[in-house]
């Protein structure tokens, strides 16, 4: 867990990976408000979903406009972006099954 500032509101990112179908690991990563005990845990999260020529990191405008609203987000990198497991994007072909 890292913890981080967006003005006073302390934020923690938790990183975990998942399996696809095709048995690659998805880095994934879990932003949310620490402020609010365990309140993250009962809310609607934003999970969001890179262009195919980004990655994870595409997610930061989102977490910076809705961790202050209490809106926690989970982003992750699809197979062969980021630093997930795969050699190349395949244009959506095997990412609408992920």
């Amino acid at each position: 867990m890292k913890l981080f500032y967006i003005g006073s509101l302390r934020c923690s990112r938790e990183d975990f990976t998942v399996k696809n179908k095709r048995g690659r690991l998805l880095q994934c990563s879990w932003f949310h408000p620490c402020d609010e005990e365990d309140a993250h845990f009962t809310r609607p999260v934003v999970i969001y979903c890179h262009c195919n020529s980004g990655s994870r990191r595409d997610a930061e405008e989102a977490i910076f406009t809705l961790l202050p609203q209490g809106i926690p987000v989970v982003c992750f990198d699809f197979e062969g972006s980021g630093i997930s497991e795969g050699n190349w994007v395949t244009l959506g072909a095997h990412e609408v099954r992920e």
